[in-house]
């Protein structure tokens, strides 16, 4: 960047950087026009790249201004004592609507900014991003959550808050009359009216526990309960199977999921992995799929396009091609990130983390939870093999002292069980033990592979409940 740019006046400055915040905000840097951004802010390209350099030296800038500000907005307004969630909102939501005034395009810049996926765009501000997301979330982090129910009402009020605000934003930006001051006073509404709800709910939830209700009552203990409960080979396969089913019916049931812009464009950008696409065919809503399709194709040509059309192989030392290391390919990176991620994964993962919280909270607290763990059947290897990482981080020395054996000693229940099933098996096929009873081992292949990996090979397919 020339530094020259910012011994022009101020209004020069400003309309050119409002401009390019506008064009780069409405779909990201592969779309922007910068004959767009010269039409928008009334200059000639020449004069942009005399400054800038080219299309990527502007984005960098943009960035690195945008971010710059917006933080300094922020030191400003939000107060370093301030834990109150909502009274945190208001004072960053205050910063925000302080930029707003003078350039009404930067947050929502920023928001497009870091969820960007070219290549080079991610490349050229990837330090400052991390920057900015790490300031942003020390800010957040101010807030005490522990007014909100755990495991789970804090995420989901943060959501309701964060989708209200956006919502309000775009909603009101489009009026003839929207001024900064406006749409603050109307999130400042909404927020009030967020907290009397949300408080009061945690409050009842809070005096419930103190007053000695059950543990049960909280938020993810009864679908816990109720899989431990089920009797079957291992509680999270159960859990997992509900959540997952509820995903699906979620994204292509009734709900119409799929029709709304939102959920495609999460859809879109993470796709779906092979074992759910197979999962989302055999469900049975042909225009749900064809509608997620259809967006998804159009993301991935576009994305496509500028990855084939930036793609220069790279050559290999003869050193490399001794060790037989084959040079970085810029379009099997892509291809690879783009089948690393998949919406139902991702979001099983999100759900399945807090029943984990949830099952060691429970394992500690309530006596009767954790006697039925050591009568349940146990668990599948998989899930297992999670329990004990997960356990690494969620329990103090001392709880791992004793969990870690009586866990230990209920899986080698489990799997020797299981192998004398499979066994009994075998002999049933036996001519002397053809008329011997079949104990529990009829279903010993399904249930054994669930052991051993997880899962149900013996379920019917999930269809859509028409």
């Amino acid at each position: 960047m020339n530094d020259k740019f910012f011994d022009l006046k101020q209004e020069k400055q400003d309309r050119m950087i409002n401009a390019s915040l506008k064009i780069f905000s409405r779909g990201g840097y592969r779309h922007a026009s910068t004959d767009e951004i010269v039409k928008e802010a009334g200059i000639s390209k020449g004069l942009l790249f005399h400054y800038f350099g080219s299309k990527l030296g502007l984005y960098g800038f943009l960035f690195d201004y945008s971010a710059r500000f917006m933080l300094l907005e922020l030191s400003r307004e939000v107060k370093r004592s301030e834990t109150d969630y909502f009274a945190l909102t208001k004072q960053m939501e205050q910063a925000r609507m302080q930029v707003m005034k003078l350039y009404p395009y930067m947050q929502r810049f920023l928001d497009v900014a870091v969820k960007e996926e070219h290549t080079e765009a991610v490349e050229r501000i990837a330090e400052k991003k991390l920057d900015y997301e790490d300031r942003l979330r020390a800010y957040s982090m101010q807030a005490d959550y522990s007014i909100f129910a755990p495991y789970g009402d804090s995420v989901r009020v943060t959501k309701m808050v964060r989708y209200t605000i956006d919502g309000l934003t775009d909603e009101m930006s489009e009026r003839y009359d929207f001024s900064p001051e406006k749409l603050f006073a109307e999130i400042c509404a909404y927020l009030d009216t967020l907290r009397r709800m949300t408080i009061k709910e945690a409050q009842r939830r809070k005096q419930l526990r103190n007053g000695g209700s059950r543990v049960k009552e909280m938020l993810y203990t009864i679908p816990l309960n109720d899989a431990v409960n089920a009797g079957d080979e291992c509680p999270f396969c159960y859990i997992e199977r509900n959540v997952e089913q509820d995903l699906m019916d979620f994204v292509l049931g009734s709900c119409a999921s799929y029709m709304e812009s939102d959920v495609r464009e999460d859809t879109d950008r993470e796709g779906f992995c092979r074992t759910h696409m197979k999962k989302m065919f055999d469900y049975g809503n042909t225009l749900g799929n064809g509608w997620s399709l259809k967006t998804y194709y159009k993301k991935l040509l576009s994305e496509m396009d500028g990855e084939f059309r930036h793609f220069r192989p790279q050559k290999q030392s003869m050193g490399d091609k001794l060790r037989k290391i084959a040079p970085k390919n810029s379009v099997a990176d892509w291809v690879q990130k783009k089948e690393s991620t998949c919406y139902i994964c991702d979001r099983f993962q999100k759900e399945y983390e807090r029943y984990l919280d949830t099952f060691f909270y429970l394992y500690e607290k309530d006596p009767d939870f954790k006697a039925r763990i050591a009568k349940s059947k146990g668990f599948c290897l998989h899930h297992f093999g999670e329990l004990c990482s997960s356990a690494d981080t969620r329990l103090s020395e001392k709880e791992k002292e004793t969990f870690f054996p009586e866990i230990f000693e209920i899986m080698q229940k489990n799997m020797e069980r299981m192998s004398a099933d499979v066994d009994w098996l075998i002999e049933k096929f036996d001519y002397q033990n053809k008329d011997a009873d079949w104990k529990n081992s009829k279903d010993a292949i399904q249930r054994g592979m669930q052991n051993i990996r997880g899962g149900y090979p013996a379920d019917p397919v999930y269809k859509m409940n028409k």
